[in-house]
């Protein structure tokens, strides 16, 4: 669990490499990738490691008062889960290099586990459509809405999945481990809070104003979002 704004960091770093490998985003002179949410509500940032270097990572965010990331393009479907009572808690972010896989599935869990301590009743993620059925196998999750065009990853296709804890941990593989192996509290309780942990750092303040502009205009070319983030 990220504890340090240098753990944030290089979570940031793993997540952008990946995005704009995939042409999901478009390059920013940080070379570092968040969502607006992310930052502006609860949430924990889980960075895989092998030898000392940052492989994978992943987010749990819940929702403040700008909402889920997944709000964009599934905002009735969300609204209706919150309506029949749910807490709703996105792992979103998911990145890994090199051969992380492994290290992927250990910051899903560590992320959701977050969610499980906050008392979220259901988890939400978006993804491309052909990884829905793994993750239907692994985490017990099915589709929340029709498959959309998603702006903040260049309008590629995007499925919206919801799994609820308590059923997955009786259905799904992955969810059964996690129940059995749960990681204690005290991992969660120092995790990196921007309202209280954010020291004075010029470049992330700089990065933190352009994540937030961008929330506002996501569908800028490349040369705006430069000239946004140097200004």
């Amino acid at each position: 669990v990220a504890e340090t704004l240098e753990d944030v960091i290089a979570c940031w770093s793993v997540a952008y490499q990946v995005f704009l490998r995939y042409h999901l985003i478009e390059p920013n002179p940080f070379g570092w990738h968040t969502a607006p949410e992310a930052i502006d509500a609860e949430s924990v940032f889980v960075l895989g490691r092998q030898r000392e270097q940052a492989v994978s990572t992943a987010a749990g965010i819940i929702g403040g008062p700008g909402g889920l990331p997944l709000d964009a393009v599934y905002h009735d479907e969300l609204a209706l889960m919150r309506r029949e009572g749910r807490r709703l808690i996105e792992i979103g972010l998911v990145a890994g290099v090199g051969g992380a896989g492994a290290g992927i599935l250990g910051t899903l869990r560590m992320a959701a586990l977050f969610g499980v301590s906050c008392g979220c009743t259901d988890f939400v993620c978006g993804m491309h459509p052909r990884r829905a059925a793994l993750y239907g196998r692994l985490f017990g999750m099915r589709p929340a809405g029709r498959e959309r065009r998603y702006p903040a990853s260049r309008e590629r296709p995007d499925l919206s999945m919801r799994g609820n804890f308590a059923e997955s941990r009786r259905t799904a593989r992955a969810c059964r481990f996690s129940q059995e192996n749960s990681l204690p509290q005290a991992a969660l309780a120092g995790r990196f809070r921007f309202n209280a942990n954010l020291p004075a750092h010029a470049k992330v303040e700089q990065f933190l104003h352009y994540v937030r502009a961008q929330a506002h205009e996501p569908r800028r070319g490349a040369a705006d979002q430069r000239d946004a983030a140097m200004g």
